[in-house]
C-alpha cells in the first residue's frame, strides 16, 4: 500500500472528530502608515500666562499598529486592535504666543467590522467601520528648549476605511488601506505639574497604510495528518476549495452543504 492511501484513511478518521473540524478563522495584521492630520484649534486656559484660543498646525507623520480578528463568513469579519500615531506640530496661542515645535500623538484601541467583497483572482477589496477608544492623546508644546505637555484619555470616536488584500498563499496576504477617523472634543490636562489645560480639541486623521495579514484559516484534516499546509485555497462566495499538489484528493467546503472529500472521481460528504 502506498503512502497516499493510508493518508486518505487518516484524513477521513480525523474529519470525523468534531474537535478537529472546528473553525480556525482567526487572523492577525501588523501595519505601518503615513498619517495626515487636519489642522485644528481648541480653547486653552492658563498657558504661558494667558487664556483664549489655540491654533495648531500639523505636519505629516506616521502610524503603526496591530489588529487581531475573526472571520465569521467569507464576507464578514471583526477585529480588535491597537495603534500608535505621531505628528509634529506648531501651536499659536491668543496674543501671538507661539510654540514652533511640538508633537501631537495618540495611543488608541479600536473595534472594527469588515465587509469583504468577492475576490478577483488573488485580489479582494473590502470596506469597514469601527469605534476607537482613546488610551491617551498627548500634545507637547516646545520653545527654546522648554516643553509643556498635556494629555487626556477615555474619549470615543469612529473610523471608516477601504482597502484591498493581495493573497500571496493560503495564509499570507499583503494589504493596502485608506482610513479616515475622528475623535471630537478631547480635554487635555497638564502633565507633571505643567500649568493650564486645553479643552475641546479634535483629533481628525487620514491614513494610507500597508500591512501583512496572517490568516489562521482552517486546514483540512488530511493536511493536519501529514503536517503540511494547503498551498491552494480558492474561495468563491460560500464555497472554498483546498488542495495540495502532493495529494490525489481535494476538499470542498460550503456554508450550506458542509465539507466533502473528492478523490478519483468520487465525492464523499463529511458533514457540516
Amino acid at each position: 500500500m502506498t503512502l497516499r492511501k493510508p493518508a486518505t484513511f487518516i484524513a477521513l478518521a480525523m474529519l470525523a472528530s468534531p474537535a478537529l473540524n472546528a473553525d480556525d478563522n482567526w487572523f492577525v495584521r501588523p501595519y505601518v502608515g503615513v498619517s495626515h492630520m487636519s489642522d485644528t484649534s481648541a480653547d486653552f486656559a492658563d498657558i504661558d500666562d494667558r487664556s483664549g484660543r489655540a491654533d495648531i498646525d500639523l505636519d505629516t507623520g506616521f502610524t503603526a499598529g496591530i489588529g487581531v480578528g475573526y472571520r465569521y463568513t467569507e464576507a464578514i469579519a471583526v477585529e480588535l486592535g491597537w495603534e500608535y500615531r505621531s505628528n509634529d506640530s506648531s501651536t499659536t496661542l491668543s496674543g501671538n504666543s507661539k510654540f514652533d515645535d511640538g508633537n501631537y500623538a495618540s495611543s488608541i484601541f479600536f473595534l472594527n467590522g469588515h465587509y469583504l467583497f468577492a475576490g478577483n483572482g488573488n485580489w479582494q477589496p473590502y470596506v469597514g467601520a469601527g469605534l476607537t477608544f482613546v488610551e491617551e492623546v498627548d500634545i507637547d508644546l516646545e520653545r527654546d528648549g522648554d516643553e509643556l505637555s498635556y494629555s487626556g484619555d477615555g474619549e470615543v470616536g469612529y473610523q471608516v476605511f477601504a482597502g484591498v488584500n493581495y493573497r500571496l498563499d493560503a495564509s499570507w496576504q499583503i494589504q493596502s488601506e485608506l482610513r479616515y477617523g475622528k475623535i471630537s472634543d478631547i480635554d487635555l490636562d497638564g502633565e507633571s505639574g505643567d500649568p493650564g489645560k486645553i479643552e475641546d480639541i479634535d483629533y481628525e486623521t487620514t491614513t494610507l497604510q500597508v500591512g501583512l495579514v496572517y490568516a489562521f484559516w482552517r486546514r483540512t484534516a488530511l493536511c493536519r495528518a501529514l503536517s503540511i499546509r494547503p498551498v491552494r485555497v480558492i474561495a468563491r462566495g460560500d464555497l472554498r476549495v483546498t488542495a495540495h499538489p502532493a495529494l490525489p484528493v481535494f476538499f470542498t467546503e460550503h456554508a450550506r452543504t458542509g465539507l466533502a472529500l473528492h478523490t478519483a472521481g468520487t465525492r464523499r460528504h463529511l458533514g457540516a
